[in-house]
């Protein structure tokens, strides 16, 4: 749907006219002030891509459209702002909980990157629903966790298995402090290590703005170490040598590392990936 008209149309309640609707695409202004789009098509809608206004916001809201996981068949949504808002017109509160409750059915979301001044906290809130049991791709480039930040995340959503975000450094935690250099703490983090999450296999990383390279490579280690399934880290091309060298260098110089020697040699990113 695309609806340049301010003006809102309502169908009457007992009209269900998508009740086959698998995929949903709802760009620019929400086209009504109530559920008519989502009526009677729980059993078939697969896919949402949908500009997150006030109109939009208020009747998931107001209606409980995604109350009680009533869209089983719900694999991918992705939730962006409408065109030409910015995210602080939207109230946070209202906002949140739409994107939380249509994730809620969902086993991918994305939230756009325009949506960073919200997303992370959206991130946070969705780890307090049902969801989390069953969330396998979680797309929030842009959003930036610290490390202790990043592995709760990772512990409150078991089944995820794609991570798309960026690192904000080691930070510390109520227990453990991960700044200063890393060759000093790293070996200190590692026997520290606890396992957060089972399931994930990779994590994108877009950008680094101004986290020095081992910072990066730091937290990829202490990520692998903590979920014994992942695989990779998508870095951007420019640091992947400086990245590689890290890696290779941590692995022959920290000896809590020679366990875990030839599943971090895995790590290292080959020239034609």
């Amino acid at each position: 749907f695309y609806d340049p008209s301010p003006e809102k149309t309502n169908i009457a309640r007992e009209i269900a006219p998508f009740p086959c609707l698998e995929e949903l695409c709802l760009f620019g202004a929400h086209p009504f002030t109530d559920d008519t789009v989502f009526r009677n098509n729980e059993k078939t809608l697969g896919r949402i891509t949908m500009d997150m206004d006030n109109v939009g916001a208020r009747v998931i809201n107001q209606y409980k459209t995604f109350a009680d996981h009533r869209y089983k068949n719900l694999k991918r949504v992705k939730i962006i702002l409408a065109a030409g808002r910015r995210s602080d017109s939207l109230p946070y509160d209202g906002l949140a909980k739409a994107a939380v409750a249509v994730a809620s059915c969902s086993q991918s979301l994305t939230l756009d990157s325009s949506m960073l001044a919200v997303s992370k906290n959206v991130a946070q809130d969705i780890c307090n629903t049902n969801c989390s049991q069953q969330l396998h791709s979680l797309d929030i480039t842009g959003t930036r966790f610290t490390l202790p930040e990043m592995l709760s995340l990772l512990k409150r959503l078991p089944a995820l298995r794609k991570l798309y975000c960026e690192p904000d450094g080691l930070g510390t935690t109520k227990n453990k402090s991960y700044k200063g250099s890393k060759d000093q703490h790293l070996a200190k983090a590692v026997a520290e290590v606890e396992i957060q999450n089972k399931c994930l296999r990779y994590w994108k990383i877009d950008s680094i703005k101004s986290h020095a390279v081992s910072t990066v490579a730091t937290m990829v280690i202490l990520v692998a170490l903590s979920c014994p399934m992942f695989q990779y880290a998508d870095v951007p091309k420019r640091i992947v040598p400086i990245y590689n060298a890290f890696i290779l260098k941590a692995i022959a110089e920290e000896p809590p590392l020679a366990s875990h020697a030839e599943r971090l040699k895995s790590l290292v990113i080959q020239d034609d990936e």
